[in-house]
């Protein structure tokens, strides 16, 4: 009989120290759906202070602005989460900033190109790029022109 009760006292202060491991990790105190740190940046191509291109880079990135007063791209990997169309505009790709130069040396890899009839929606990516994500607009630097979107980032 000692033994029974011995052994129901053992599975009770399980049962209490499982309890109490649950209620440490406050699972009532949700933050959102990333941890901090992992959360995304925004940007949008509502504004005509660019050229027809920049370089988007998570907060890693230092990169130096060029004469636009974009950041060139450097050794920062960026992480691109999402492409938000709200407005349907001109042509625009996005790139690895390899560089933003336009020459064979420095090869560009195309991540993808929207086209001027692009449906409005949004566009997941979640996938790294190395030197941070060039977006090139391929119209006159007009917002007019442009297509208006959220570009979602780290």
């Amino acid at each position: 009989m000692k033994l029974k009760y011995q052994l129901t006292f053992a599975v009770l202060l399980g049962m209490m120290f499982a309890t109490l491991l649950i209620l440490m990790q406050r699972p009532w105190e949700a933050y959102g759906s990333v941890n901090v740190a992992n959360e995304y940046l925004a940007t949008s191509t509502g504004s005509t202070s660019f050229a027809n291109y920049r370089v988007i880079q998570g907060p890693s990135g230092i990169g130096s602005l060029s004469p636009a007063g974009t950041r060139v791209a450097t050794s920062a990997v960026t992480a691109l989460g999402s492409v938000t169309i709200t407005n349907t505009g001109a042509k625009f790709c996005l790139y690895d900033a390899t560089s933003t130069a336009t020459n064979g040396e420095w090869a560009t890899t195309t991540i993808a190109c929207f086209k001027a009839s692009a449906p409005e929606g949004t566009y997941t990516f979640d996938a790294e790029f190395k030197k941070g994500i060039l977006l090139e607009q391929q119209s006159s630097p007009t917002v007019s022109s442009w297509a208006s979107t959220t570009i979602m980032y780290r």
